[in-house]
């Protein structure tokens, strides 16, 4: 199909230059065969809307799809002549676009030129600020990136998460980086071989021992944060740059646990365009896109760090906690009732802490949880006048810091000592 904008009444042969055309398509799944899910590229029609009309109503020009009325005025816009100035010929023009069953409705933005209209594309995520759900990660779009977020219909995506179609759409792109954090705390090397043995392309790998943590000391727990400058190296050596902020897509195979730690780290050094693979590396392979084995070799970003120090609080301050305050125990209910203790030397938890264990921040068959589930998950926890998280080193508590973020807490803050700093005490 071919793309027909049209005029309406009145208007000429469009809008000024600083105006802007809305396309809208709607498909049924069984329009786009199986094999083209992935690679096809498909042409559809548009028509304009008005300022101030949210588009809903738009079908398919072809046909009756229209009323009368509608299609009347088509037949005069038709037949009026070119108005003075502005644009003085609105041509017929392509708009392409990959699409994918998943996109049901995909808006785009069009910015006419004199002799014709020009469609760019870019990752949903990294468009201009249009969006209230991405508006955490969008900041750093610049004026070529004209493409609205592409709303997934199953369900609202998170401002801290980002879906596989919506990566596949931008993972080659020059300005997104990549970081695969596989990790397991039973086999340190686990993660690193994962990676050898596929990843997605262009991925670069970063280790929880080595590369998101500090050295290991009596106190400080079992996983202390990094020295902030040596940890701007390392994100800069991913690739990472912080004028214009690359968007930065982080998984694991973990559900969340280890990519919440990179997310935070990068909020703590002042880089908010970061967001989390939903389904992590499986929900990738499952979904047919390519993996690869090759290391990446990035070119060094340009990372400045700039530290917000007040997202984390030590032992002395947990110990006088001010009334109205929550602390949260992210661990398993049965470490933080200390029925067990697999890792750590003393069993139990920090005395007035509530326990909300980081794995039901996501459900193995749906992914993460939408906002109104992790506002329900949490309850009144989330409105407290403060908010502390732990677990165990620092690593998990960052889950529920990234559901508080979604319900706009990020005002949260870390014990990074957890209670590996907190029973070293003991």
């Amino acid at each position: 199909m071919r793309l027909d904008l049209d005029g309406d009444e009145g208007a000429g042969a469009g809008p000024p230059p600083d105006q802007a055309w809305v396309i809208s398509t709607l498909f049924d799944d069984q329009q786009i065969g199986a094999e083209a899910q992935h690679m096809a590229l498909f042409e559809f029609p548009a028509r304009r809307v008005q300022p101030g009309r949210d588009g809903d109503d738009l079908k398919s020009e072809e046909g009756c799809n229209r009323p009368q009325s509608q299609r009347d005025e088509k037949q005069r816009d038709q037949a009026a002549p070119p108005a003075q100035g502005g644009n003085q010929q609105l041509v017929r023009a392509p708009a392409r676009r990959m699409v994918r069953a998943r996109h049901q409705h995909l808006f785009v933005i069009l910015r006419l030129q004199r002799n014709h209209a020009i469609a760019s594309q870019s990752c949903p995520r990294m468009a201009w600020r249009r969006c209230p759900d991405c508006m955490a990660v969008c900041g750093g779009g610049n004026a070529r990136r004209e493409v609205e977020h592409a709303h997934e219909k199953e369900r609202p995506m998170s401002a801290q998460t980002l879906s596989v179609p919506q990566l596949a759409d931008c993972y080659l792109q020059s300005d997104v980086v990549v970081i695969d954090s596989r990790f397991a705390l039973a086999d340190p090397g686990l993660g690193e071989r994962q990676y050898a043995e596929g990843h997605i392309p262009g991925a670069v790998y970063l280790h929880l021992d080595r590369d998101l943590s500090g050295p290991k000391a009596t106190h400080g727990g079992r996983h202390p944060l990094p020295d902030p400058q040596g940890l701007a190296r390392t994100f800069a050596a991913a690739g990472i740059d912080s004028a214009p902020p690359s968007l930065v897509v982080v998984y694991d195979d973990s559900r969340f646990g280890f990519a919440a730690r990179v997310w935070w780290l990068l909020r703590w050094l002042g880089h908010d365009r970061v967001c989390v693979l939903d389904g992590g590396f499986a929900a990738w392979r499952a979904a047919g896109h390519p993996v690869s084995d090759r290391s990446a070799a990035p070119r060094t970003g340009n990372f400045v760090p700039r530290v917000h120090a007040e997202k984390v609080v030590d032992k002395a301050y947990v110990e006088s906690l001010p009334n109205g305050a929550v602390l949260i125990d992210s661990r398993e209910e049965r470490r933080y009732f200390g029925l067990e203790e697999p890792i750590d030397p003393v069993a139990g938890h920090i005395p007035g802490a509530r326990n909300f264990p980081w794995q039901q921040a996501s459900d193995t068959q749906a992914g993460w949880l939408a906002a109104d589930a992790q506002r329900e998950r949490l309850g009144d926890a989330a409105t407290a006048s403060e908010i502390i998280v732990y677990c165990g080193s620092g690593v998990t508590a960052c889950v529920n810091l990234l559901a508080l973020a979604e319900l706009g807490r990020d005002d949260a803050k870390l014990y990074a000592g957890s209670w590996s700093d907190w029973c070293s005490y003991r």
